[in-house]
């Protein structure tokens, strides 16, 4: 389907979903253009998983398309893709939780080596770093300095005061400069 349009629930979404559903593919193929690898890397920074990342991502596109004929504002549907994803983030790390809480019988797949290659050692570091930071810390770090967010932008996403995205920043800061202090 070319230039927008009213597709069927199987064009869009499969058989499970019912009644027709706006496409608005020329603005959302723009959207998708100009911020989906940002979105992607900002997602696999929070994730770790690049496979894992790659689908947070596309489901938070398809949340948009399926809300795109109800937003009043278009012009935020790149904070709703933010909020989309960082939400969708959150609900793969809860169920990473749950996961450790109930091990398997068997050892948990280890990265592969494609992300292994991906990553230098310098970043590995850092990453690491990162990842034992708390989860708003990370987040405020992440939108700020790879996403390269305000510090208000990164207060209207997260629904919390630029106060506080600036005590988190601070403090996220710190923990990463604790954490890749030089070891003699």
């Amino acid at each position: 389907m070319r230039g927008g349009g009213w597709a069927t629930s199987e064009d869009v979404a499969g058989p499970d979903l019912i009644g027709p559903v706006y496409v608005a593919e020329d603005e959302l193929d723009v959207l998708f253009r100009r911020h989906s690898r940002a979105l992607l890397g900002m997602v696999w920074v929070m994730l770790g998983d690049l496979g894992v990342a790659e689908e947070v991502v596309q489901d938070a596109f398809l949340s948009l398309q399926r809300a795109w004929p109800t937003m009043r504002d278009q012009s935020r549907a790149l904070g709703y893709l933010r909020a989309t994803s960082l939400n969708l983030v959150r609900a793969r790390l809860r169920h990473r939780l749950v996961v450790l809480r109930h091990p398997l019988a068997r050892p948990l797949d280890t990265a592969s080596a494609e992300d292994a290659v991906m990553l230098s050692e310098d970043r590995r570091e850092v990453w690491a770093a990162l990842r034992r930071l708390p989860e708003r810390q990370r987040e405020c770090l992440v939108l700020r300095y790879f996403a390269e967010m305000t510090e208000q932008d990164i207060a209207s996403t997260l629904r919390i005061s630029p106060n506080s995205v600036r005590t988190h920043l601070r403090r996220g800061m710190a923990g990463l400069e604790a954490g890749l202090e030089v070891r003699p």
